[in-house]
C-alpha cells in the first residue's frame, strides 16, 4: 500500500506546476515557465510509487527521461530569472543532449526488438547504457547546480549596482533549491551504490519527506518572488550596459561624463541626499534616484562609481546607517526598537540592518546605542 506522503508529493507538485505556469501575478514570466517544467519533472519522479502499480515499462522510461531533463530545466529557470530578456538560441538545445540521446536509444531499442533483429546481447547493452546514463545524470546534476550557484552569486553582486534593498531579489532561495537537488542526487546515488532501498523503508521515507519539503519550499518562495527587473525596456537596456561595464577594469572603462560635469552632478547628488533624504525610501533604486536628478541611470551609476568609489547599494546604505546613528543617539527616539529604526531609515530587514551597521561602524546597533548612552 502506498503511504500517504508518497501520494501527497505528486499532488502538491502538480498543483505547483499549474500555479507557476499560469502565473497569475505575471511576474518573471519566462523564468516561471521553466520553473514549472522543473517542478513537473519532480512530479513525474515522485510518481514512481504510483506508476509502479501499473507495471508498465514505458512509464519507467518517462521517469528516466525526467531525470535527464531536471537539471537543465532548473538551470534555465535560474538563467531567465537573472536575465529575463534573454532569447532562446539553437545552441540551447544542447542542454537536453542526454535526453535526446536517451529518446533515440529507446526508439532504436524498441524498433530492433519489434523487427526481431535484436541480438542476444541487447539486454547487456541496455544495462551498460543504463549505467552510463546514471553516471552522466549524477555528473549533470553537480555541473548544472554548480553553474546555477555561480550565476546566482554573480547576480547578487550585480543587483547592488541598481538596487538599495536586495533581499527581495537576491534569489537566495534558488541557491538553496540547487543545494537540495545536489543532496537528493547524492542520496539517490548512495542508495544505488550500496543497494539500499527495498529492504529499508526508512530510506524512501526520508527521501519523500525531503522531496515534500522542497516542493513546499519552492512553492512558498516562487509565488512570493517579486519581479527582478520591474523596469521599462529602455531602463533594462541601461542596466544591462551598467552590469556589462562593471566587469571591465576601471582604467579601461568608457568615460561617459566629463570631469567638470561629474563634479556638478556629484554636488547636486550630495545636496539631494542631505535635503530630501531619498534613501529613507525602502524601494529606492538607481532609476528612481536618477529621475530625481534628471539624468540617466547610466550617468548616475558612473558618478557614484567614479565620484565616491562605491556601488549604488553601498552609497545608499551608508546614508541609511548615518541616519540610524543619529536616531540611536537621540533620547527622544528611544520609543523605537532596533527593528523600528531599521524600517525608519529604509531597511526592510533587521538582519540586513545589523549586518550593514556592523560592517560600516564596527559595532552592532545595540553596542552603538549602549556606547552613545554612556557618553
Amino acid at each position: 500500500m502506498i503511504n500517504q506522503i508518497a501520494i501527497l508529493i505528486p499532488g502538491a507538485s502538480l498543483l505547483l506546476t499549474f500555479m507557476l505556469f499560469m502565473n497569475v501575478q505575471k511576474t518573471n514570466k519566462k523564468a516561471n515557465k521553466w520553473l514549472a517544467a522543473f517542478v513537473f519533472c519532480l512530479f513525474i519522479l515522485n510518481s514512481n510509487p504510483i506508476l509502479s502499480q501499473f507495471n508498465d515499462q514505458s512509464l519507467y522510461k518517462i521517469i528516466e527521461l525526467s531525470n535527464l531533463c531536471i537539471s537543465p530545466l532548473f538551470y534555465l529557470s535560474v538563467t531567465y530569472f537573472i536575465n529575463p530578456t534573454q532569447k532562446w538560441k539553437k545552441k540551447d538545445f544542447l542542454h537536453f543532449g542526454l535526453a535526446f540521446f536517451f529518446i533515440l536509444y529507446t526508439l532504436f531499442n524498441f524498433l530492433a526488438r519489434n523487427l526481431n533483429s535484436a541480438s542476444n546481447n541487447i539486454p547487456n547493452t541496455s544495462a551498460i547504457v543504463s549505467l552510463i546514463l546514471n553516471c552522466l545524470f549524477g555528473i549533470q546534476v553537480l555541473v548544472y547546480c554548480y553553474l546555477c550557484y555561480l550565476k546566482i552569486l554573480k547576480h547578487q553582486k550585480n543587483i547592488e549596482l541598481f538596487s538599495s534593498v536586495t533581499e527581495s531579489v537576491d534569489l537566495k532561495w534558488l541557491k538553496n533549491v540547487g543545494l537540495a537537488v545536489i543532496f537528493l542526487a547524492l542520496y539517490w546515488a548512495t542508495g544505488v551504490v550500496f543497494q539500499i532501498g527495498n529492504e529499508n523503508k526508512y530510506y524512501y521515507l526520508f527521501l519523500e519527506i525531503i522531496n515534500l519539503y522542497m516542493v513546499f519550499y519552492i512553492g512558498y518562495y516562487s509565488l512570493k518572488q517579486k519581479e527582478i527587473y520591474p523596469y521599462s525596456k529602455k531602463d533594462k537596456k541601461e542596466l544591462k550596459e551598467i552590469i556589462t561595464e562593471s566587469i571591465i577594469s576601471e582604467e579601461n572603462r568608457k568615460k561617459i561624463i566629463e570631469d567638470e560635469k561629474l563634479e556638478t552632478i556629484k554636488a547636486e547628488l550630495l545636496k539631494l541626499m542631505l535635503v530630501e533624504k531619498p534613501f529613507l525610501d525602502c524601494e529606492l533604486s538607481l532609476i528612481k534616484l536618477a529621475s530625481k536628478l534628471n539624468i540617466t541611470s547610466h550617468q548616475l551609476s558612473y558618478v557614484i562609481n567614479s565620484g565616491f568609489n562605491e556601488n549604488f547599494y553601498q552609497f545608499v546604505n551608508r546614508y541609511r546607517i548615518e541616519e540610524a546613528k543619529k536616531l540611536l543617539s537621540t533620547p527622544e527616539m528611544n520609543y523605537l526598537n532596533l527593528l523600528g529604526i531599521a524600517f525608519e531609515v529604509g531597511f526592510n530587514s533587521k538582519t540586513v540592518f545589523n549586518t550593514t551597521f556592523k560592517k560600516i561602524t564596527g559595532k552592532t546597533p545595540s553596542e552603538f546605542k549602549k556606547s552613545s548612552s554612556d557618553l
